[in-house]
């Protein structure tokens, strides 16, 4: 993992961390509140940070091999989030506190967010890694003519990396999907359709 990946990660668990603190004492007022009596109250928190702490570290391990987790993943992400969102936010919307609304929704957005950057930043990060391990070994288009000059456009272009990844992963007994590659290259779902139907007609 690179620096710039190890430091996005202790950010995203430190957010995560200090956001689950913030709402304990949120979650649990909001349950006493809607006749939860303790300690069960002090567990529907909880029950909400184990399943988004799996979740974002599943992500976390998938977007690090460019693969994508799918919609059930999104849909268990979002879920978490807005129910953090919602049991912070409740009682002050109800009472239109407008200032407690900001206060309560900020930390738990921040996550939200931060949460679904996070495998984009992985993605690219992963290509700027495959372009350097590229380069020692890139040809010289003066040593080269022509040739070493196509060499260095194929090397470099965002396309042709993608019909070699796609080559790659068929190698390996799996054909990515169209969303896999957009999301690895950061170029967008129907992009990454395009790329795989080119690497699939020109193998």
């Amino acid at each position: 993992m690179s620096d710039h990946g190890r430091r996005l990660d202790l950010a995203l668990w430190g957010v995560a961390a200090m956001v689950m603190l913030y709402s304990a004492g949120n979650v649990h007022q909001f349950a006493r509140t809607h006749g939860t009596t303790d300690p069960m109250a002090w567990l529907l928190a909880p029950m909400v940070d184990v399943a988004l702490w799996a979740c974002l570290s599943a992500d976390a391990e998938l977007s690090r091999s460019g693969s994508s987790p799918g919609g059930w993943a999104f849909a268990l992400r979002w879920f978490c989030g807005a129910g953090t969102w919602a049991l912070n936010v409740w009682d002050a919307a109800v009472s239109l506190d407008a200032g407690a609304i900001v206060g309560h929704s900020v930390p738990p957005v921040l996550l939200i967010l931060l949460a679904e950057a996070a495998p984009r930043y992985r993605v690219r990060f992963a290509a700027l890694r495959q372009d350097d391990a590229r380069e020692p070994g890139r040809a010289s288009p003066a040593a080269d003519g022509d040739g070493g000059e196509q060499d260095a456009n194929e090397a470099t272009d965002p396309r042709a990396l993608a019909r070699a990844w796609v080559a790659s992963e068929r190698t390996a007994g799996r054909t990515p999907t169209g969303r896999e590659v957009g999301e690895r290259f950061g170029y967008g779902v129907r992009w990454g359709q395009k790329a795989k139907r080119e690497a699939l007609q020109n193998p």
